[in-house]
């Protein structure tokens, strides 16, 4: 869940983006699980002009807006971060922080760090110590990939536990090459092994 306030006067506007809202009463809410909250638009150190994430783009969004790109990414449990450039806004699954190494100069990108904030709700249906954010809902998991709610960190709301022969974020990479197994953690190797028998790993 997200949360997002506005006031002017006595006027409170709040925006439940993920999970569930429980109950808005004059500008106080109640949520289930963990919730998120930040601004509508990231602190200015969030905002990189002339750089750009290469190869972690899955979702394109026609807009010449940054609060639109923005907004976008905060509704999307997936999203870890945006650019924009021309008019296309780009949603990533990865940060600057997190894959460093593809983090490159890209004149007239312009690039957004995900700013947000988790904390947990007070509900009766949501034990203590248990995770939901409401992420699963949507079934983002590709390929028969199960989905499983994290709740350590707004930049990991999700992960897919993926079938056999499948990788990626959302499960939705085949893999095709032995290559492609040996890159998997060790204890997904010993479920493949039609390919561990023919290179002999």
């Amino acid at each position: 869940m997200y949360i997002s306030s506005h006031k002017m006067g006595y006027v409170v506007t709040t925006l439940a983006l993920l999970g569930h809202l429980q109950k808005v009463i004059a500008g106080s809410f109640q949520c289930q699980g963990t919730c998120y909250r930040g601004s509508w638009f990231p602190n200015s150190e969030k905002v990189i002009p002339d750089k750009q994430m290469v190869g972690f783009s899955y979702k394109n969004i026609t807009t010449y807006d940054q609060n639109v790109c923005y907004a976008n990414c905060i509704q999307d449990c997936r999203c870890n971060a945006c650019q924009m450039k021309d008019g296309v806004c780009e949603l990533l699954d990865y940060d600057r922080t997190f894959k460093p190494a593809f983090f490159h100069s890209g004149p007239g990108y312009v690039y957004m760090d995900l700013d947000q904030q988790s904390y947990q709700g007070t509900s009766n249906m949501v034990k203590p110590g248990d995770c939901y954010n409401g992420c699963c809902r949507s079934q983002p998991c590709m390929n028969g990939g199960t989905c499983v709610e994290r709740c350590h960190s707004p930049l990991e709301k999700f992960t897919c536990e993926c079938q056999n022969r499948y990788t990626g974020r959302v499960c939705e990479k085949r893999i095709t090459e032995c290559f492609d197994i040996r890159k998997l953690p060790l204890q997904r190797l010993s479920d493949e092994g039609w390919c561990v028998r023919v290179v002999g790993l």
